[in-house]
């Protein structure tokens, strides 16, 4: 008799601000996702696709940790956006109230849930401070939990980001570790950005959002994955 090696993953899907990351909670510490697993799974036409994938695992000091990957399968700094999106996921997982403390990959956070619902979600994240700013010739550096790097210029929507963004992120000062390269802009009182994201796939700052159905999800890789709801928004 041929054996079942399939194995079966719940997840849910959210995007924060244009960002979207797979959602899985790992609280009982039972699901194993190589490099290549998680790669696989953001993978956007033989995965479910999406820009990350962030696991929610207990944590002795917090009500949860999360572990954000990147697309390609490493672990990755702090992202702003996964942290309001796995916010919103712990209290849906009833794994942390609406007042929560949680550990990330640089530190303990707090998120408060504003207001919920099964398609949209408003939360707040406290970030930590800003380190290691220093000025460049025409840019800054700094560190968010994330190494970023931002330009100030103007009319940045004509900017070929993605040629740009990649130039920058892959010279000689930032090619070992990477950073989010961002191109800034102030207009009538308000600052517009665009950017690429630490080795994922460039970004601008209006996205179209799609479902990725079920039935795309690594079946050459024996995985089994069940969506438990759908699609969730954290603007």
């Amino acid at each position: 008799m041929a054996q079942n090696n399939k194995r079966t993953v719940v997840f849910e899907k959210y995007q924060g601000a244009g960002n979207d990351f797979i959602m899985i909670s790992n609280m009982e510490n039972r699901i194993r996702l190589s490099p290549q697993d998680i790669a696989g799974l953001c993978h956007r036409r033989y995965g479910i696709g999406a820009d990350g994938l962030i696991i929610v695992r207990p944590s002795d000091t917090s009500d949860y940790r999360m572990h954000y990957y990147n697309s390609d399968g490493k672990e990755s700094t702090m992202c702003g956006n996964g942290g309001r999106c796995v916010a919103a996921f712990a209290y849906s997982q009833e794994i942390a109230g609406k007042e929560q403390y949680f550990n990330g990959p640089d530190g303990k956070h707090f998120a408060k849930i504003l207001s919920f619902s099964e398609g949209v979600s408003r939360v707040t994240l406290q970030l930590n401070n800003v380190t290691n700013l220093h000025q460049g010739n025409g840019y800054y550096t700094l560190d968010t939990g994330s190494p970023h790097y931002v330009a100030f210029g103007h009319n940045i929507n004509s900017l070929d980001v993605k040629s740009q963004g990649r130039k920058i992120r892959f010279s000689s000062p930032f090619a070992t570790g990477g950073l989010n390269v961002n191109f800034a802009e102030e207009k009538n009182g308000k600052l517009f950005v665009r950017r690429t994201r630490l080795r994922s796939a460039p970004t601008s700052a209006v996205w179209k959002m799609k479902r990725y159905p079920v039935e795309q999800a690594l079946r050459q890789q024996h995985w089994h994955l069940q969506k438990k709801k759908n699609f969730k928004k954290v603007p």
